[in-house]
């Protein structure tokens, strides 16, 4: 955004855009990243170099003071951290607790995966039909009817021996 002061100076001001998880068009991705093109047409605007335009030389004290700022334990974590530490120990500290989130998140998910097998299961055993089941009741029953049938053929034979020898 450009704006113009009251002595005529226009400044260029970026402002931060919120992303949205349904608009790719609106997230900060790899493929959406590029370079000012002012410092493209003008790189003397990277302050690398001392303002002195006869030599050019790299300014080390600039160089300095950024690593300096990297070396400072002036950052922490979250807010309810009470020690502060440098860069490198908060890139450690932060992957640590992404990982542990992750191992906790992942444990989780494998909990409540068994528990949903575990109900399937339950659910299953108490509405489905076993089919083992089912034709163990049918030998059964068959036996039974053949056994029935037979005592039957017996005692019809048994009462027409009877009645022809009367």
């Amino acid at each position: 955004m450009n704006v113009t002061d009251a002595a005529g100076n226009t400044r260029t001001y970026y402002v931060y855009n919120e992303e949205s998880a349904t608009d790719i068009s609106k997230m900060y991705t790899l493929s959406s990243l590029k370079v000012n093109d002012e410092i493209i047409s003008q790189p003397s605007y990277i302050p690398h170099l001392t303002q002195d335009s006869n030599n050019k030389q790299v300014a080390q004290q600039l160089g300095t003071a950024f690593t300096e700022m990297w070396k400072k334990s002036e950052i922490s974590l979250n807010p309810n951290a009470t020690s502060k530490c440098t860069f490198m120990e908060y890139y450690a500290q932060m992957i640590g607790e992404t990982g542990t989130a992750g191992s906790v998140y992942n444990t989780m998910s494998e909990t409540l995966n068994n528990t949903v097998n575990t109900v399937d299961n339950k659910r299953q055993q108490v509405i489905g039909v076993s089919s083992d089941e089912e034709l163990t009741s049918m030998i059964q029953f068959q036996n039974a009817y053949n056994a029935a049938s037979r005592f039957m053929n017996v005692v019809s034979d048994m009462i027409e021996t009877l009645i022809n020898g009367l």
